[in-house]
Parts: structure tokens; sequence; C-alpha cells
């Protein structure tokens, strides 16, 4: 929650100004800065992971979904497309087919995309098995240490004792 400090100012013209300035400094903050994405949430979950960390998907999104497929570098329309099972003419704004420096995940519920996004390669990285099937909220990423870039791969429905990053110090 913003908690906004005001300082006294001599004149209530002044005041009024100040506490407009307040109020649209709050709605500037709200509006752009708003919630983290799914993509910053994965990688805050995963910061201090160590190998074996896992996370349940549905434990990311503050939206509801039923199907999240995560489409690699270089991943044409035709091919998520015919993935997805249905029309999705919107993936060439994100230009993931001439691009190697993020993944696409893409929420999905019916037959329609709730939610889409960019996330960035090493952050941590997709295993390739986890993108060859649609993933839904009870599946469970399982982090692994691999040099400068960690991955994670996908284990259906499985969750261990501890969440990522809630381990002991």
């Amino acid at each position: 929650m913003l908690r906004l400090h005001t300082r006294s100012i001599g004149s209530g013209a002044l005041r009024r100004g100040a506490g407009f300035l307040s109020c649209v400094s709050v709605v500037a903050l709200v509006a752009c800065g708003g919630a983290p994405s799914v993509s910053q949430e994965l990688q805050q979950a995963f910061a201090h992971a160590k190998t074996g960390d896992e996370l349940r998907l549905g434990e990311l999104a503050p939206f509801a979904w039923e199907r999240l497929f995560v489409f690699g570098p270089y991943t044409r329309r035709a091919s998520a497309e015919a993935v997805l099972g249905f029309e999705w003419p919107e993936i060439d704004r994100y230009g993931i087919d001439v691009s190697d420096a993020f993944f696409l995940m893409v929420f999905v519920g019916g037959t329609e995309v709730v939610h889409a996004e960019k996330h960035p390669r090493c952050a941590p990285d997709f295993a390739e098995q986890g993108i060859a099937r649609p993933l839904d909220p009870d599946d469970v990423l399982v982090y692994r240490e691999l040099g400068r870039c960690p991955i994670v791969r996908v284990q259906p429905h499985r969750m261990g004792p501890a969440r990522a990053g809630s381990g002991s110090q």
C-alpha cells in the first residue's frame, strides 16, 4: 500500500495544488506500475532458488486461466495457432517469429487468449518439454541450476514440500 507524506504548505492554494499533484502521482504509479507481470512473478519466485525447488503454476497469475502455452523463439503464427486450436492473429504483435530473446506465455480460457506476455530467456528458461504441451494451473515448475542459464522443467500435478525461495536461509 502506498502511503503519501505531505508537508504543510503556507497558503491554502499551495496545499490544494500539492494535494492535486499527490493524487496525480498516485494515479500514475498505479496505472503505470500496476501489479507485477506473470514473468516478473516467476523471476521473483525463483530469484534465490536451488535445484529441485518447485512452484505450482496456478500461484503465478492473478487472473483465471485454463491452459498455458509457452512458445519458444522463432515460433511462427501458423504453428502457434495449430497448437492453440484456434486462430490468434494478435501473436504477430509480439514478434516471437523473429526473435530468440524471449518465450511467449499465452494463457487461454476456453477458446480465447485471456493474457499473453513475453518472458526473457534465462530468467529462467523453459525446458523444451514444457513447451510441447499445454500446461494447467496444477502443473509444477521445477527449478534446475544450469550454468548461467537456469531452467524450469514441468512436472504434471506434483508438489514437493517447499515452495521456491521458501527454504531455510
